[in-house]
């Protein structure tokens, strides 16, 4: 059993690493990898709209790199944290900033994919424990590369069909059809 989710997992975080390397970065990932590895030196105020431990979490890995980085400038603190991150990562290695940065990120999501399988072992048992976790996979698998949105929109239909009362459901119809 365990040797089964440590299988699925395992190829899982090895189809993240292939998609990260796979797809460029977002507009904004340069501002929270900044952001993140100031905190780290002691500077709390670069986008502090967002949570920090994800940030923390993600610039981990940048910790022991040697990294040239841009120096504060007197102005205002979006800007500062935008202009500063796009400076960040391209005057260094930017695919190994973000590849790093990407992969300590995924720790939350192989979390999700263990916590589900063992509460849903809880409750019902273990074969419905390798079904969530499965379901799960192919979900997140499909959100990573961004094709399959017309696949989750029907999954999302089909919770919503036989579990009309599950919580949030209105509020996620608008984010499925954003994709």
């Amino acid at each position: 059993m365990v040797a089964g989710v440590a299988g699925f997992i395992l190829i899982f975080a090895i189809h993240l690493a292939l998609i990260s390397r796979a797809n460029t970065i977002t507009w904004d990932a340069p501002d929270h990898i900044y952001s993140g590895y100031m905190s780290w030196r002691g500077d709390f105020g670069l986008n502090p709209e967002h949570p920090r431990l994800v940030k923390f979490v993600a610039t981990v890995p940048l910790l022991l790199m040697q990294l040239n980085v841009p120096e504060m400038q007197d102005r205002p603190y979006r800007l500062q944290a935008v202009l500063g991150g796009r400076d960040f990562i391209f005057h260094n290695d930017a695919d190994k900033i973000v590849f790093r940065a990407q992969m300590a990120a995924s720790i939350f999501t192989l979390l999700l994919l263990v916590i589900a399988f063992l509460a849903t072992r809880e409750m019902f048992n273990t074969a419905a424990g390798f079904l969530a976790l499965g379901l799960l996979l192919s979900i997140l698998s499909l959100a990573c590369c961004r094709a399959g949105c017309l696949l989750l929109v029907t999954l999302f239909g089909f919770r919503c069909l036989f579990f009309p009362h599950a919580p949030n459901s209105a509020e996620l119809i608008p984010r499925m059809l954003y994709c």
